[in-house]
C-alpha cells in the first residue's frame, strides 16, 4: 500500500511540474498558437 501512495505523490509531481513547464512555454509569445494563426483576408474573398 505504501508503494500505491509513493507512486500517486510521484504522478502528482510530475502532473504539477508539466503544467507549470507548459505554462513558462506559452508565456512566450513565439509559441502562442493563437498569434501564430495567419489568415489572408483579401485572399479569402471571393
Amino acid at each position: 500500500m505504501e508503494q500505491a501512495i509513493d507512486f500517486e505523490k510521484s504522478i502528482a509531481a510530475a502532473d504539477e511540474q508539466m503544467y507549470m513547464d507548459k505554462s513558462r512555454y506559452y508565456e512566450n509569445e513565439m509559441h502562442d498558437r493563437r498569434s501564430s494563426v495567419h489568415v489572408d483576408i483579401e485572399r479569402t474573398k471571393t
